[in-house]
């Protein structure tokens, strides 16, 4: 799975980059602070320096595919959706740090 970053003025493809082994399904970014938080079938979330094209962290979910996710750069967490859960990540530890239930 592949993320590309366009320029909308021109439509131009001006960089791309690869890690999920599936399909990337969602993806957040905040344009500020240069980072985006993808989500994939292969069940990760990759956290990315879209600055230096490059990944900064693998994190592994666990049971169906990740649907979507939300990247809160100032508290340094990542929401995600699975299936009928809800998982919250913390970025500077790169774990879960709790199910949301609910749903």
């Amino acid at each position: 799975g592949a993320l590309a970053l366009w320029d909308l003025g021109t439509a131009c493809c001006v960089e791309s980059w690869r890690g999920h082994a599936g399909h990337v399904i969602s993806l957040s970014a905040v344009w500020p602070a240069r980072r985006a938080v993808s989500a994939g079938s292969d069940r990760t979330i990759r956290l990315w320096d879209l600055h230096h094209a490059a990944c900064l962290e693998s994190l592994r979910g666990e049971g169906t595919p990740i649907e979507c996710i939300k990247l809160d750069w100032r508290s340094q967490q990542a929401l995600s959706g699975s299936g009928e859960k809800l998982k919250l990540w913390d970025l500077t530890s790169a774990s879960r740090s709790r199910d949301l239930l609910g749903h």
